[in-house]
């Protein structure tokens, strides 16, 4: 367990919480309710290392046992870097605790919490919670073990999945749960909508206002990949025959969602094979590989990535054709034969 060395008001979750409110109240004695606002507060937590606050370590006693375990967690091989870049090396169970890792996570979330509830607080008595918007969302998952991996880099759920919490006085719905994919891009464009601004020709998201009034999600899919992670090490390491081209462990892949009727699925492209550990995409890596998982079903490994691609035979290929139009064209011409 990782423990604060600093004194928890200078945490950098409190350092950004301290800065936010001294803008919010600024922006108050300054224009009071005459003028509209928007405020951006980009905290550090939750993200590794997982450093948790001496008075958060009630909290890790009271969720030890209770936090749901890691899935498809089975393992050979371990990604780790060292000052000679990355390295598979053979899995060591002794490296890494996922349990412990789980639950500094856990905590970290129940400290913003805190931080975020001040924010709040402050709105409050400036007297415009009324007429405030307030989204919570993040940049990108962790796998915390999912698949016999940390980090983020890779299509799974764990990594790609964040959460989007939208909440208001002024908005008409209220602790309704909307299943219908947006991505990160229609936040801005959110924003604006409210606003009453047009969208700039450059930006390519969605306005998802009108589901928050009770109508339709308008985007038809939702994109997310990631381009070869090429000299990752460059700054502060040597250069390493991994440091110039493909490094072992990360992948290059493309993917589209969407929903069909009831089931939310997934279209994963890696041209060089889908390899993140676990034992989900088993195909050898370097590969080309294409998959359509099931978020919606799927129990115990399977859960949240159930390949139905030709399962049986032309099963999933018209969704999966749909959705390989919206990959990137490098992609979509290297899995769509595939398909």
């Amino acid at each position: 367990q990782v423990s604060n060395p600093l004194d928890e008001a200078w945490s950098p979750d409190a350092w950004v919480r301290r800065k936010a409110v001294k803008l919010l109240q600024q922006q108050h004695q300054q224009h009071g309710r005459s003028k509209p606002w928007f405020l951006q507060v980009n905290f550090v937590s939750p993200h590794p290392p997982f450093i948790v606050k001496p008075s958060s370590e009630q909290i890790m006693q009271e969720l030890n046992g209770k936090l749901p375990p890691a899935i498809d967690d089975e393992r050979t091989t371990m990604l780790v870097f060292d000052d000679q870049g990355p390295k598979v090396l053979p899995y060591n169970k002794t490296y890494v605790n996922t349990t412990a890792s789980r639950l500094q996570y856990a905590a970290l979330l129940y400290q913003l919490d805190g931080e975020i509830k001040e924010i709040l607080e402050v709105v409050s008595e400036m007297g415009v919670m009324d007429n405030t918007i307030v989204v919570v969302t993040g940049d990108h998952g962790e796998h915390l073990g999912d698949h016999g991996h940390f980090g983020k880099i890779s299509p799974f759920e764990a990594a790609a999945h964040v959460p989007l919490i939208v909440a208001g006085e002024g908005l008409p719905l209220k602790g309704v749960e909307e299943h219908r994919p947006v991505s990160l891009i229609d936040v801005p464009a959110t924003f604006l909508d409210l606003a009453g601004a047009p969208l700039a020709p450059s930006m390519q998201g969605y306005s998802f206002l009108p589901a928050l009034n009770g109508g339709a999600v308008t985007r038809p899919a939702v994109m997310f990949g990631m381009e070869y992670w090429e000299t990752p090490y460059v700054a502060g390491f040597p250069k390493t025959p991994y440091a110039t081209g493909y490094s072992p462990g990360m992948v290059q892949f493309d993917a589209a969602a969407a929903l069909f009727g009831g089931s939310f699925l997934k279209l994963i492209c890696c041209p060089r094979g889908c390899r993140k550990g676990g034992t989900l995409l088993p195909t050898p890596y370097g590969s080309p590989q294409v998959a359509l998982m099931n978020v919606t079903a799927g129990t115990g490994k399977h859960r949240f990535e159930h390949d139905i691609l030709n399962q049986p035979p032309g099963h999933g290929v018209a969704e999966a054709l749909y959705l390989a139009t919206f990959l990137a064209d490098e992609f979509r011409q290297v899995c769509e034969p595939l398909l």
